[in-house]
């Protein structure tokens, strides 16, 4: 559901529901609605993925890859993630199965995941900054060279 995505990433990045209800113009509450929603308005998605410094598409096509990922992941098992040799049993939220010492819910997982893109996204933004930086700089170092 597309208002549970975006309610993950706003628990998971350093904003709080108000600062990103006020990026998109919007009440608190309707913020809280939308949690609630299958759909959400193009103009608040876009505002709401501008505050969280994600693309669109995260809210998108989030759901699709959540669901190919859990298929994934009972039929094959995790495998060796991240070089790690051990086993590790994923279960998400609604599923029967029982949870074993050193299990990782597929909600941390995704928690996790959406903490890093949204790091991901500030460095970007950051990287972008140093590039407009070092320009200005350089046409400062030709303008004193005249």
């Amino acid at each position: 559901m597309i208002g549970q995505t975006i309610k993950k990433a706003i628990e998971a990045s350093s904003l709080s529901a108000d600062q990103v209800a006020a990026h998109a113009e919007m009440s608190v509450a309707n913020l809280y609605k939308i949690y609630k929603r299958d759909s959400v308005e193009s103009r608040y998605l876009i505002k709401i993925a501008e505050a969280l410094h994600l693309p669109v598409e995260h809210f998108l096509y989030d759901q699709v890859a959540e669901e190919k990922a859990i298929y994934n992941i009972r039929q094959n098992g995790i495998g060796n993630a991240g070089s790690n040799s051990y086993n590790q049993k994923i279960t998400h939220t609604g599923n029967q199965d029982t949870t074993t010492p050193g299990s990782v819910s597929m909600e941390e997982l995704t928690t996790k995941l959406l903490i890093c893109e949204s790091e991901k996204a500030g460095l970007l933004e950051q990287l972008k900054l140093k590039d407009q930086l070092l320009a200005m700089k350089d046409e400062l170092i030709q303008q004193l060279k005249k």
